[in-house]
């Protein structure tokens, strides 16, 4: 009851609807940053409680795993640098490490060089910033 509540309450986008966001917009740009169209401020309370206790969640769950987390990641570290191992194991450890460090930035350059312990098709998601900046086939290798 509580969820259709909060739905009710934060998904009504009339305001959205009646040009109340724009006109604001339009009237004070440098708060445009500042704002969610859709939400008010006990909504982004909430959303920052859970972002919150999220990251707890995952501290714990770390804290509670940090010597299979701790052999993981020794087995993650030696992988990289003599680029051997089980595949199986290795994509082990990947998800190990992705799970304790969920963003990892490189270049396309690097990107083969940083997988070759992996099989094909193991990265579930890849984003791409500035793509406008680099030829499609540049992504072909690390898709």
């Amino acid at each position: 009851m509580a969820i259709v509540s909060l739905k009710d309450k934060y998904f009504n986008i009339k305001d959205f609807e009646k040009d109340i966001f724009w006109k604001n917009w339009q009237e004070n740009f440098e708060d445009l940053n500042k704002v969610t169209p859709y939400f008010d401020k006990e909504f982004e309370k909430l959303r920052s409680k859970l972002f919150i206790s999220a990251v707890r969640l995952h501290e714990i769950f770390i804290n509670a795993n940090a010597d299979n987390l701790g052999h993981s990641l020794q087995y993650f570290f030696d992988m990289a640098v003599h680029s051997s191992g089980d595949p199986k194991i290795n994509k082990i450890a990947w998800q190990n490490f992705f799970m304790v460090i969920p963003v990892v930035s490189t270049t396309f350059h690097s990107f083969d060089k940083m997988l070759a312990t992996s099989e094909h098709n193991e990265i579930p998601w890849l984003f791409i910033d500035e793509a406008e900046q680099i030829p499609p086939q540049y992504a072909a290798s690390a898709i």
